[in-house]
């Protein structure tokens, strides 16, 4: 079977957001291992807003490696920081939307994760195809909101196993799926330049 150049693409995107899934579930959870637990909150128009590694430590990750491999084929360039910048955002607001809101609303984890993977997808596609032309179209869209939104199901396994491989079950297949999704805008017809 041959591998299309296309389908190449898609899995080294979603092998480079597997690697992210992993190094963010490690530096997620290395400082609770460690018996460190940096964590800070301030309120701001009286919501209370969490900075620990929880909220912030994934979405940089995955910015620094995700936005370093595009970086790394010459495709955001200069956009690199608004790329990282765009990733911590969309993961801190879709944490802080599920733990703050979705729970109170929605009675079922499944579902606050899917609504919060949506959320981040969403917050993350947008800007992403601000910086990068050949996302600027539905399919590359609609395909990194779909598989935000699905994948955040696997919200389900930090919160039913309250461990480290939890938390990996929920940022492996995200961030892959997200980054393949993503990826697969770069081999799409009509490709921007």
């Amino acid at each position: 079977m041959k591998i299309t150049p296309a389908t190449r693409i898609v899995l080294r995107g979603a092998l480079v957001g597997a690697v992210s899934g992993v190094v963010a579930a490690v530096v997620m959870f290395l400082p609770e291992a460690l018996g460190l637990e940096p964590d800070t909150s301030v309120t701001i128009a009286g919501a209370e807003l969490q900075f620990s590694p929880l909220t912030l430590g994934p979405g940089l990750v995955f910015g620094l490696i995700l936005g370093g491999a595009l970086r790394g084929r010459g495709i955001v360039s200069w956009r690199y920081p608004a790329f990282v910048a765009a990733t911590m955002f969309s993961y801190f607001a879709a944490v802080h939307l599920a733990i703050d809101v979705l729970v109170d609303v929605l009675d079922n984890i499944v579902l606050v994760g899917m609504a919060a993977g949506a959320a981040g997808a969403t917050l993350l596609a947008l800007p992403a195809a601000g910086l990068l032309p050949d996302l600027r179209r539905p399919a590359p869209l609609a395909a990194m909101i779909a598989a935000g939104t699905l994948l955040g199901a696997t919200l389900y396994f930090p919160i039913a196993w309250e461990n480290f491989f939890g938390w990996l079950f929920l940022y492996v297949p995200w961030q892959a799926g997200f980054t393949a999704a993503m990826a697969a805008g770069f081999t799409g017809r009509g490709r921007r330049r």
